[in-house]
């Protein structure tokens, strides 16, 4: 009884929920390209409000669609659209409401419906900024093509522009913009390809308001699979359940043949895609009886993904696939030995990485300024398209100075022919040449930005911006090395002073590994700074005397503060803050940093804690940059400590930012429990085997967590915060989070309560911005 009891009123909160975000629709932009009757409307459908576009652009003609296709169920915003017969490119600038989170998914769509009376299917480019979204095709008059990409917003506004490639005229009829929760998809950039809901209903979609994001699921019913469905919701899994909705996984289909395995193929346009993404979602619906089995491994192009899966009844399970480039996507679902049932599918989502490289520029910020034009005694007429914005955006700015037969009247033709090809001439090579000089110059500082640490003939050239200190300094500094703070394969590490500032000055060991770590850390604390890494103060240069000096952290490292040897004993509170701070740290290396750093040796001994115990991320020895920010992985030796090392990284010598994620769950566990990695008793037992082998047996925590604590912890928190970390250490990084990710989860572990007192200083939750690392960014 009271287990059910327990379960329903589970079911009423998820309710409640729902009916909450199905009546938000803060960070919301909807506009329908080309209405003219009124300002806004309430969709009949979705009760989503779409406005005109009138303050959106600025270019453009409103047309209505052919009264042939003007049908009863067509929607009212494919009733018309906007066209852009002039100029090449035309721009929607939509500014973005504040939100907690910078992850937008931008949806362009398009219906021609023979507007323009040709009956000619046009054909027309996509950007978003300066970068190249998509191009746009359609199969007949009556289709509607739909563009959706998710992208992290970089400024307040978002730019959409349609280019005329001289193949019909562009034209638009809807553009949303959606926020997605920051926990949600990759880092990156990606296009939507497909989205089903399988076993839907033909004819029907899904979107908001039973979608809180309002995506758009399609029916998907292949021959040969079987529909099951539900009138059961399905509660929402919290961590990685991508915010699906429950109608969604509501339907599910099975192999009409039981003894038949699923099969999901898709052909995929290899058009410069970096990488393809699949999310899979899965969830029991049927309430299977003890002795039955419904258990099945995945399949990814050949390569297993997860092996077997099996869920209880009304629960979720999110599997994620990144592959290469290729033409083809195939999945099988193949139920295993043990099954007795088929497998299932409830929904996919395919979606490929973009390469959005280019920063977003205002249109009022493209501008040429060109000052070497003045005093030149040029004579004739200007060109009155010098004189004009252009349809791209661009504005140049002539300094006409000292050229007095210069005027923009026509009467001036008849003065000088000759000159104004001259002159046109002239300016078309000094416009160029300003072009050319700026992207040299925008090429020389990439340069030097990369090469701010270069390590020749063994010395060490460190970023101007921090302090030099000669050795005799040095030993001032450390009371001529008084006393000694750490030691490892780099050297030795002392306590100093710079005036009333504490200082940890660690000097370079003779030895080659004590040389390159140091070669790394220095080469990678000149490049970064954020609040949640130590920071470097300066350095010291001096023949063989190498030294790189940092803040003091006075409480010194959260291994000795978990020993139990530690006369500063952590409550709750802070371990939790100490957890986001370095989750914080590490999603800014990963996402921050351009290209990205693994740091290769996450562990409590490097995660250092200040006067007020916030955590900074220390010792990049081992820490490793990728060398181009689309690689996905580096092929390296092994390195790392034992206990915290990722097992796939140790077995393919594949490195990537999962392995971070791997010892951080580590670290998670470690700072739960008090324990360490690896037990010192006879056993030698590792703490992942340790928590699993508790909770997997009575599901309870209270086994875990730190003795110390006295049971003073949430227990729900600590939940959640046990469950993430279990996540983190997945022997497949495929099914590990993202910092990102485990970032966003870890905040949603501070009660109510206390974010809501956050600003009095309790506990510091930090905002979207800090937490993706931009703010304190130094490029």
């Amino acid at each position: 009884m009271v287990k059910h009891f327990v379960l329903a009123i589970y079911l009423l909160c998820f309710t409640l929920e729902t009916l909450v975000h199905a009546q938000d629709q803060s960070g919301f932009i909807s506009i329908d390209c080309g209405v003219v009757d009124e300002e806004s409307y309430k969709d009949e459908s979705t009760s989503i409000e779409y406005s005109s576009d009138g303050n959106a652009t600025d270019s453009g003609i409103n047309r209505s669609i052919s009264s042939e296709y003007m049908v009863k169920s067509l929607e009212r915003r494919f009733w018309n659209v906007r066209s852009f017969p002039e100029g090449t490119r035309n721009c929607y600038t939509l500014y973005l409401p504040r939100m907690n989170s910078n992850v937008r998914l931008i949806r362009a769509r398009f219906m021609y419906g023979n507007y323009d009376g040709k009956d000619s299917l046009p054909k027309f480019d996509l950007y978003l900024g300066p970068n190249f979204w998509d191009s746009v095709e359609f199969q007949n008059a009556s289709t509607v093509t739909t563009k959706e990409i998710v992208h992290v917003a970089t400024s307040d506004y978002i730019q959409t522009c349609l280019v005329n490639t001289n193949e019909g005229t562009p034209f638009i009829s809807t553009l949303e913009i959606r926020v997605l929760n920051d926990a949600n998809y990759v880092s990156d950039s990606i296009q939507l390809l497909q989205r089903f809901d399988v076993a839907l209903q033909e004819g029907q979609i899904v979107r908001y308001p039973d979608d809180i994001y309002d995506r758009i699921w399609s029916p998907y019913n292949p021959e040969g699979w079987k529909k099951i469905s539900t009138s059961l919701a399905v509660p929402n899994g919290g961590l990685f359940s991508y915010g699906v909705p429950s109608i969604v996984l509501k339907t599910a289909a099975t192999p009409e043949n039981a003894s038949d395995n699923l099969e999901f193929s898709y052909q995929l346009s290899n058009n410069g895609a970096v990488k393809f993404y699949v999310y899979m979602y899965f969830a029991e619906i049927e309430n299977l009886a003890a002795d039955v089995t419904r258990e099945f491994d995945v399949y990814v192009n050949g390569r297993l993904l997860q092996n077997n899966v099996s869920l209880p009844f009304l629960t979720r399970v999110t599997l994620i696939s990144e592959t290469p480039p290729q033409t083809m996507l195939q999945i099988w679902i193949n139920r295993t030995n043990k099954a007795t049932m088929a497998p299932i599918l409830n929904g996919i989502e395919v979606y490929e990485g973009k390469t959005l490289d280019l920063p977003e520029t205002h249109q009022d910020d493209g501008t040429y300024y060109i000052t070497n034009v003045g005093g030149n005694k040029l004579s004739g007429s200007i060109p009155s398209k010098l004189s004009e914005r252009t349809r791209n955006g661009s504005l140049i700015i002539l300094s006409l100075g000292g050229n007095p037969d210069l005027c923009f009247s026509s009467s001036c033709h008849k003065r000088n022919r000759i000159v104004i090809p001259l002159l046109v001439t002239a300016l078309a090579a000094l416009v160029l040449s300003a072009a050319l000089s700026f992207i040299c110059r925008r090429r020389l500082q990439v340069v030097m930005n990369r090469h701010k640490v270069s390590f020749l003939n063994n010395t060490v050239s460190v970023d101007s911006k921090k302090q030099e200190f000669s050795y005799s300094e040095v030993q001032s500094i450390t009371n001529n090395f008084e006393r000694v703070v750490g030691k490892g394969g780099f050297g030795t590490v002392y306590h100093g002073c710079i005036g009333e500032t504490q200082v940890a000055v660690k000097m370079l060991s003779a030895s080659t590994q004590g040389y390159q770590q140091f070669q790394t850390e220095a080469n990678i604390l000149t490049r970064v700074h954020h609040k949640c890494l130590t920071p470097l103060i300066g350095y010291c240069n001096e023949g063989n005397r190498t030294a790189l000096i940092y803040e003091y952290m006075t409480n010194g490292d959260l291994s000795d503060k978990l020993s139990g040897e530690s006369q500063t004993f952590l409550d709750w509170k802070q371990r939790l803050q100490i957890a986001l701070d370095t989750a914080i740290g590490l999603e800014y290396l990963h996402n921050g940093c351009k290209p990205p750093i693994v740091h290769r040796d996450v562990k409590t001994r490097n995660i250092l804690l200040n006067e007020n115990l916030r955590a900074k991320i220390s010792d990049f020895g081992l820490s490793r940059m990728f060398s181009d920010e689309g690689d996905t992985h580096v092929s390296t030796v092994i390195a790392g400590t034992p206990g915290y090392l990722d097992p796939e990284y140790y077995i393919t010598n594949r490195l990537n930012e999962k392995s971070d994620v791997f010892s951080f769950g580590v670290v998670l566990l470690e700072i739960m429990t008090g324990r360490r990695a690896i037990s010192k008793s006879s056993e030698k037992s590792h703490i992942i085997k340790w928590v699993s082998s508790i909770v997997e047996g009575d599901g309870e925590i209270d086994g875990v967590m730190d003795g110390r604590l006295e049971g003073d912890y949430d227990s729900e928190g600590a939940k959640k915060v046990i469950d993430l970390a279990m996540v983190c250490v997945a022997p497949s990084s495929v099914n590990r989070p993202t910092m990102s990710e485990v970032a966003m989860e870890l905040k949603l572990c501070f009660p109510i309560g206390e974010l809501r007192s956050a600003s009095t200083g309790s506990i510091e939750v930090p905002s979207i911005n800090e937490i993706s690392g931009f703010s304190s960014l130094e490029r």
